[in-house]
């Protein structure tokens, strides 16, 4: 049986691992999650496959979302330049121009 590992400062014992996060994100249960983010919120780790179905679950999750919007990779992620033209022109030079580069940017567009 597999199991998830404790870290060495951790006294909690192990936690099988659970079968359903192998079989992919849909098969993914609500008492999965809940068990997983126990086992994480103890410092513990979880195995790598659980680790997959997860964040392939909160992609499923955040797609559905109104405010997610799909970014094609790779992307430049860039935080929020305060509606700074000359920092824009700087982003771009540094980073290469559109349509060449696709760009995130986070935070405020215009102060």
């Amino acid at each position: 049986m597999d199991t998830i590992g404790t870290s060495e400062n951790s006294t909690a014992s192990t936690v099988p691992a659970s079968s359903s996060a192998l079989n992919g994100p849909s098969s993914v249960t609500m008492g999965d999650l809940d068990r997983q983010i126990e086992v994480l919120m103890r410092c513990e780790c979880i195995s790598e496959q659980e680790v997959k179905a997860l964040c392939a679950k909160a992609r499923e999750i955040l797609v559905q979302e109104g405010n997610v919007q799909v970014v094609d990779s790779p992307v430049t992620i860039c935080g929020d330049i305060h509606g700074q033209f000359y920092d824009l022109m700087e982003l771009f030079r540094v980073g290469g121009e559109v349509p060449d580069t696709n760009y995130l940017f986070l935070g405020d567009f215009v102060d």
